[in-house]
């Protein structure tokens, strides 16, 4: 008799069982959302902070998801995460960047403080609490794991979720390769999108609606090829010499550059710019 029983994957509400059809429902359904606020986030590794963010002891920032919110702060032993809530009525204590090194975090209902280590500094009105209800270890901002890799901060709601790098695969050491712990950033922006985060997410990950919505990088694109390959439809290009393909590189990365700052910078640019009159030579090693 065939098992009638359920595995884990059957139970898997809008199932992709085609990776070129993706049950519409995931990206709209409500209870579907809600798995993913109660299953997902609080399990997976995010990265709340670039540690230059934070360069000075003191120095915080308030990584937000969904409802939570998490404070980023360097300490004098490292960088450490709190769940931005008072423990006394779970008032928010941050929002937004700044420094604690002076006065540390304060609630603004009831005045209680906090050192940037996250430990209690003052209650007030302690004498009308019992000694059990100030105990210390109740009275210190809720800690949130931390861990650290390519210069960023990143946060994990669980104490039990396996370790990033472990996480992050064959991409940390890919990354690693390119030294992106050196990178720095020049400017960032955010905004609120009306939208499920998927569709955002996917916007930005794929290439393929560049020759319509990017005609001015697909113009610069080798004639008759694209990142999806050659074009059946057009003729067959004329080989491109090696100073074409310089040219016309050249020319692309500094159009990304004018149109997305952020994806190539302007001294990248210049630097580009050199390899125009540069001519190809042939080193010799010695034997």
């Amino acid at each position: 008799m065939a098992s009638t029983r359920k595995t884990a994957a059957d139970r898997v509400p809008f199932r992709v069982t085609d990776p070129e059809r993706i049950p519409a429902q995931r990206y709209y359904d409500a209870e579907f959302f809600e798995l993913e606020r109660t299953r997902l986030w609080p399990r997976v590794w995010q990265m709340a902070c670039r540690l230059e963010e934070i360069p000075d002891v003191g120095d915080y920032v308030e990584y937000a998801i969904l409802d939570q919110s998490v404070i980023v702060v360097r300490t004098r032993s490292g960088v450490k995460a709190f769940r931005n809530a008072c423990r006394h009525r779970g008032v928010r204590l941050a929002n937004g960047p700044g420094n604690c090194s002076a006065r540390g975090f304060v609630c603004p209902f009831h005045g209680w403080r906090f050192d940037m280590d996250g430990q209690n500094t003052f209650v007030f009105g302690r004498n009308i609490f019992s000694a059990a209800a100030l105990e210390q270890a109740q009275l210190n901002l809720a800690p949130v794991r931390l861990e650290e890799w390519a210069g960023c901060a990143f946060i994990n709601f669980d104490d039990d979720a396996r370790p990033l790098r472990e996480c992050l695969g064959p991409v940390a050491e890919r990354l690693d390769a390119r030294h992106i712990d050196r990178l720095k950033m020049d400017w960032w922006y955010a905004t609120v999108l009306p939208t499920n985060w998927k569709l955002a997410m996917e916007a930005f990950q794929e290439g393929y609606h560049v020759m319509r919505t990017h005609p001015q990088l697909e113009a610069l694109t080798p004639p008759g090829f694209s990142e999806y390959g050659l074009d059946v439809d057009a003729p067959r290009p004329a080989p491109l010499t090696a100073r074409d393909m310089v040219n016309l590189n050249v020319d692309f990365m500094k159009r990304l550059s004018d149109g997305m700052a952020g994806m190539v910078h302007a001294t990248e640019v210049a630097v580009l710019e050199r390899l125009r009159d540069m001519r190809c030579r042939t080193i010799r090693g010695r034997r």
